[in-house]
C-alpha cells in the first residue's frame, strides 16, 4: 500500500513510479513468469558470471571474479546448468565451487557466449513433486499385488 499526502491532486513522482511498479509486479504475478538470465559483467580489470532470476522472488547468484571473460562465461554456463538441474539450491553450491574451479585453456577456448543466452529463453519451472517409488514385483510368471505389503500369485493362491 503506497501513503502519500496530495496537493492539487498532482501526485509525486516517485509515488506514480512506485505505483507503476508494483502493478508490473503484479502482474508479472499473476502470470507466473520468471526469467532466467546469465550475464557477464565486468569489475574493474575482472569478469564475472551472474545469474538473475526475476519474478516474484527475484534473486542474484554471482560467481567468482575471473582474470578474462571466457573464464566467466565458462562459470555461467555452470551456474545455470546447475540451477536448470537443481534450482537455487544447486546454483549456490555451484557458485561456491567455482571459485575452486581453475579452467584448463582448453574448456577456456571452447566457451561460447551463445550458451548464456540459452538460459534466458528458459522459464523457471515449479518445484516437481518427489517421486514415489513403486514397490517391485519379483520376477516370473503370474505375482500381483495384492495390497501394499503382500504380493499373491493367482494360478496357486499363494500368498507372500
Amino acid at each position: 500500500m503506497i501513503f502519500s499526502s496530495f496537493r492539487n491532486n498532482q501526485r509525486p513522482r516517485n509515488t506514480t513510479a512506485t505505483l507503476a511498479f508494483h502493478q508490473f509486479r503484479l502482474a508479472q504475478d499473476q502470470q507466473g513468469e520468471d526469467s532466467i538470465r546469465v550475464v557477464v559483467e565486468r569489475i574493474e580489470e575482472k569478469h564475472r558470471a551472474r545469474l538473475y532470476i526475476d519474478g516474484a522472488k527475484g534473486f542474484s547468484i554471482h560467481g567468482p571474479e575471473r582474470e578474462s571473460r571466457p573464464e566467466a562465461i565458462c562459470d555461467g554456463v555452470e551456474l545455470g546448468k546447475s540451477f536448470d538441474n537443481d534450482g537455487q539450491d544447486g546454483a549456490r553450491r555451484a557458485s561456491v565451487r567455482l571459485a575452486k574451479k581453475q579452467w584448463t585453456p582448453r574448456e577456456i577456448a571452447c566457451a561460447d557466449e551463445e550458451e548464456l543466452e540459452s538460459f534466458g529463453s528458459a522459464k523457471v519451472q515449479p518445484a516437481k513433486a518427489p517421486v514415489v517409488e513403486q514397490k517391485l514385483v519379483p520376477p516370473g510368471e503370474g505375482w500381483t499385488r495384492f495390497d501394499a505389503e503382500t504380493l499373491v500369485d493367482q494360478r496357486s493362491q499363494v500368498y507372500f
